[in-house]
């Protein structure tokens, strides 16, 4: 468990209500980290985006531990009034839409980056490539007796 989570033993209306207070403010500093990591992957800031990974990852945490616990205690939000409930659902479908902005640009900017490197690869790959040379009887040789397939020239002596 979590420092910022609430244990699922006992849920009483005051640990109901706790409980449904924790999980908001834990989707709201989520969610500003989401969005802070959103803007900083279109920033192209990667020590920004790195500087939020521990805070990411010990939130996501505390939120799966709440989430188990509501598993646990599914009667934990019948002890809670209405609005709180309301206000729940709504930070949890705001949370789902930015989750999923979340994943669409951490998926592009992933796409790119492997396009990217794949492009370097590529150009460094036919820099290293040896040069094909002829040898007197007019077969290729790439270099210190390598061997390559030949390649078909045709010449026209007309000019």
């Amino acid at each position: 468990m979590t420092a910022t989570t609430i244990e699922a033993t006992s849920f009483g209306p005051y640990q109901a209500r706790q409980w449904v207070e924790t999980t908001l403010s834990l989707l709201d500093r989520l969610s500003k980290v989401l969005e802070q990591e959103i803007d900083a992957v279109r920033a192209k800031a990667p020590t920004q985006i790195a500087d939020l990974a521990a805070e990411k990852e010990y939130l996501t945490l505390s939120y799966s531990d709440q989430m188990k616990a509501l598993k646990e205690n599914p009667d934990i939000l019948r002890n809670i009034e209405r609005t709180l409930i309301e206000s729940f659902q709504r930070a949890a479908d705001s949370f789902r839409r930015l989750l999923a902005e979340n994943a669409r640009v951490l998926g592009i900017a992933k796409a790119a980056n492997e396009r990217f490197i794949k492009a370097v690869g590529d150009a460094v790959s036919e820099h290293t490539r040896p040069t094909l040379t002829y040898s007197r009887k007019g077969f290729g040789s790439a270099g210190q007796g390598a061997r390559t397939p030949g390649v078909s020239i045709a010449l026209d002596r007309s000019v």
